[in-house]
């Protein structure tokens, strides 16, 4: 119940079952939706980075299929700071 919400109303819920921030059912569907949210927030800075490095679609298969996800990752991540620039993609307001 927000603190603004009738208390003498019947239909008004006093205590809200759920989470901590109250838009979700349980606590387990709040954390599964903040680990959904820390995903998505990853995808798009590491697709931003291969954009970035890689204009050319087809120059980024190439070099994927050359050496791997997983290489190209760690080889990528030697020369770009991709731990710290997800960190500041996760902060919600800074950027």
């Amino acid at each position: 119940m927000s603190g603004f919400d009738n208390p003498f109303d019947p239909d008004t819920k006093l205590h809200r079952a759920g989470c901590s921030c109250g838009r979700h059912h349980s606590q387990a569907d709040h954390e599964a939706d903040m680990k959904n949210e820390d995903a998505r927030v990853s995808r798009v800075v590491e697709s931003a980075v291969m954009r970035g490095l890689f204009p050319d679609d087809q120059m980024r298969r190439n070099f994927l299929r050359a050496v791997g996800a997983g290489t190209a990752m760690a080889a990528i991540s030697t020369l770009f700071p991709m731990g710290a620039s997800k960190a500041l993609a996760a902060e919600k307001g800074k950027l």
